[in-house]
């Protein structure tokens, strides 16, 4: 038994180096130059405390029904797109009692449960940077990384105790009562950076710095927590950089105010960094907007909350992806995002 990493790609890369350290572990990826560079001279990942190079096997996707080692834990790390296709193509290899792990950016754990049983399913939120420098070269700059797991219903179980102590051979793991909390607080985050980062071509400080890309990236985030709020959720605030009342706040309110300073302080201190969805447009790749923004509006469709800033930029990045438009910061100039700046100007 062994546990698999799918999806070599830099969140799985950035989990998996270290925990090839303490587990046996497989390394399973549908790009070929990966897989062969992982083999030939093993997964190197660049920490910010070091670097660390894994000698664990890697195998094709397609490969997968001949690999010698039946999971015990599916570490799943592909694209949010890619969720569905793959975890049907492993459903029928897992063992009875194996556990697919959702270490993902998108909200993926309805689509996994639906494949092979909630009770099969643990959900997971990870923070922390990562991109791929090359096949078999990935890169972390963010010290501070850190996973939660937790059973789909919350329940508190040995299983979960003991996967959160395992995975902290990678990276600190705790177990949560509130999984999905966790999730939509990420979601907050991703929701307000991420496309953002795909329209504009900006970098993740350059959004933090100007007023007018913070005021639309607060305003995305405060559509998520409204929806997070209509569905009954719990949100964590330490994840979402300040208390939920300051998204909820009048514009220009010592609690608004306060958000945009903390806003501004966390993200505009992290030089260099391009936003997953960012990378994916620079490289010509689909993007996980429908499993972010997208996400946001069809729970906000069911909750009867309306999500138009979520809507519009959802819009623009698939049309960026259809070569319809270019990324660039124009677009906060244009009238979604303009009139939330104006909003926010006026107090």
């Amino acid at each position: 038994m062994a546990i698999w990493v799918v999806g070599a790609g830099a969140i799985g890369c950035m989990v998996g180096a270290r925990l090839a350290e303490t587990e046996d572990l497989v390394f399973v990826d549908g790009w070929p130059e990966q897989v062969d560079a992982i083999n030939a001279a093993g997964l190197r990942v660049d920490y910010p405390d070091g670097t660390v190079v894994a000698r664990s096997p890697a195998f094709l996707l397609a490969d997968a029904g001949s690999i010698p080692a039946l999971p015990e834990i599916v570490l799943l790390s592909v694209k949010s797109n890619q969720t569905e296709a793959t975890i049907r193509r492993l459903a029928g290899l897992l063992p009875a009692d194996a556990r697919v792990v959702s270490v993902q950016n998108g909200m993926n754990e309805e689509t996994i449960a639906a494949a092979v049983g909630a009770g099969r399913t643990i959900g997971a939120m990870i923070t922390g940077d990562s991109s791929l420098a090359a096949p078999g070269h990935a890169v972390t700059r963010m010290a501070k990384r850190r996973l939660m797991i937790g059973e789909l219903d919350g329940a508190s179980t040995s299983r979960i105790r003991g996967l959160a102590s395992r995975l902290s051979a990678s990276l600190p793991t705790q177990w949560t009562d509130n999984i999905t909390g966790q999730l939509w607080s990420k979601l907050v985050r991703n929701s307000m950076l991420n496309a953002l980062g795909a329209v504009t071509g900006l970098e993740t400080d350059v959004i933090a710095r100007q007023p007018a890309a913070r005021a639309v990236a607060l305003g995305l985030g405060r559509e998520c927590v409204l929806v997070a709020a209509a569905l009954g959720i719990a949100l964590d605030p330490a994840l979402l950089e300040g208390p939920v009342t300051g998204y909820l706040a009048a514009p220009g309110s010592a609690l608004a105010t306060e958000l945009d300073q903390m806003f501004e302080a966390r993200y505009g201190s992290l030089p260099g960094v391009r936003s997953s969805m960012l990378q994916d447009v620079m490289k010509g790749r689909p993007t996980e907007v429908d499993y972010l923004n997208g996400y946001i509006v069809r729970k906000g469709s069911e909750a009867g909350v309306a999500t138009p800033l979520n809507e519009a930029i959802s819009e623009l990045v698939h049309d960026i992806e259809t070569g319809r438009r270019t990324p660039g910061p124009q677009a906060l100039l244009e009238p979604w995002a303009a009139a939330l700046t104006a909003r926010r100007a006026s107090g």
